[in-house]
């Protein structure tokens, strides 16, 4: 059961991420010939530079919009603008339960983690393709400072499974 539901979030997330990504880069050509046309005018870099942060902020927040769409029923979502890092921190006893049988070479569990963390390594270089920097955690809701996955840029740095 709780395998068809990551599996679920899983689609859903490619999915989704999948078409708004498109959008970001959609939104990012669209920067890009905007911002040629005001580099022309004297006042056009001030403008171009307040631009480029309204369109990297609507990046941030389309990709936090994305994951909490996704992950809401079972988790909290933080965003820190500063270290660009989205925090995943699970609430639901039945996610943090599959991790623990996955530690315990459940393989079922295994299977099910593996595709979490595929997925994850998936939305992160997405990410990447459209706005590099960002990184994705999985927090261990038991202890805050450790976390069960990190992802920077599509490379995993840490997966508690595997290590």
């Amino acid at each position: 059961m709780k395998q068809i539901a990551i599996t679920i979030i899983a689609v859903l997330i490619l999915g989704c991420c999948g078409c708004s990504t498109q959008h970001l880069q959609e939104n990012d050509s669209q920067y890009e010939n905007e911002s040629l046309l005001d580099n022309s005018h004297p006042t056009g870099d001030l403008e171009s530079l307040s631009d480029n942060k309204k369109s990297v902020l609507s990046q941030d927040e389309e990709v936090v919009r994305i994951i909490e769409e996704n992950f809401s029923d079972i988790a909290y979502i933080q965003f820190d603008d500063e270290t660009q890092i989205i925090t995943i921190t699970p609430y639901d006893v039945s996610f943090t339960d599959e991790v623990i049988l996955a530690l315990n070479g459940d393989e079922r569990a295994k299977k099910s983690w593996n595709a979490l963390v595929d997925v994850m390594t998936d939305l992160s270089e997405r990410i990447l393709d459209v706005s590099p920097g960002y990184s994705i955690a999985i927090i261990n809701p038991t202890n805050s400072d450790s976390t069960f996955l990190f992802i920077s840029d599509g490379i995993i740095f840490y997966d508690v499974v595997s290590d």
